[in-house]
C-alpha cells in the first residue's frame, strides 16, 4: 500500500512539475515577444485598444 501512495505522490508531482515548467516557459516567451520594438508597440496598442474597450462599457 506505501508503495502505491508512494508511486501516486511522485507521479502528481511530476505532472505539478511539468504543469509549473509551461508556465514558466509561456512566461519568458511573452517577455521575448515584448523585449523587440515590434513587440513593445504592439503591447501598447492592445493596451491602449483595453483601456479604450474599459471605458467604453462604463
Amino acid at each position: 500500500m506505501h508503495e502505491i501512495v508512494e508511486m501516486l505522490l511522485i507521479i502528481r508531482g511530476e505532472h505539478n512539475l511539468i504543469h509549473q515548467r509551461i508556465e514558466e516557459i509561456t512566461y519568458l516567451d511573452k517577455c521575448l515577444s515584448l523585449s523587440n520594438p515590434f513587440g513593445r508597440f504592439s503591447a501598447r496598442l492592445i493596451a491602449y485598444i483595453c483601456k479604450f474597450i474599459d471605458k467604453k462599457h462604463f
